[in-house]
């Protein structure tokens, strides 16, 4: 952690020399860390910036990938402090910048976390509708975060249907 803190201290000071994609990855790193550490408000403080940063930065796929992943890791602290409105919100735009490159990964995490927050709010059949969104995309073989992504959406409609008290769906997902 200490090399990261000099990483965005250096960065910060040579702004004028220095890409601002090299800033943007130390905070990512830093975000990553706060949110491991459970530190949600500190970790979605820290990605903001790396928003900021990759909006100083030339638009590519490459950037709108990395945007995407921001939002996508905000709209997850987001939803572990139970602030549902902005976890949706930001999982919406990690949507749209997903689905034009075609990232099912990242399209199916969202997809999911957005069903997740309905689901919190007893909006059942819509949490259904977009779990089912998530597994109509299907899983690319060969790709360990893809397919993580799609365990991550069976396990999804398990609980929806275990909340719904639909054992028999509820098992035949978990067992997916």
């Amino acid at each position: 952690i200490p090399y990261i803190f000099k990483a965005i201290k250096y960065f910060e000071a040579n702004k004028k020399t220095i890409e601002a994609e090299n800033l943007a990855y130390a905070y990512t790193a830093m975000g990553y860390v706060y949110a491991k550490q459970g530190r949600h408000k500190e970790a979605i403080a820290t990605y903001k910036k790396v928003l900021v940063c990759y909006a100083e930065y030339d638009r590519s796929n490459y950037t709108d990938y990395q945007m995407g992943q921001t939002h996508s890791r905000m709209a997850n602290s987001y939803m572990e402090l139970k602030n549902y409105s902005e976890a949706v919100s930001h999982s919406e735009k990690a949507l749209e910048l997903a689905k034009p490159m075609n990232d099912k990964y990242l399209t199916v995490v969202d997809l999911c976390r957005i069903g997740l927050v309905k689901m919190e709010q007893s909006k059942f059949d819509e949490a259904e509708k977009i779990f089912n969104e998530a597994l109509a995309l299907q899983a690319p073989k060969g790709t360990e975060a893809n397919e993580h992504a799609f365990i991550s959406a069976y396990l999804s409609m398990a609980k929806l249907y275990f909340r719904k008290q639909d054992w028999t769906k509820a098992g035949f997902y978990a067992e997916k």
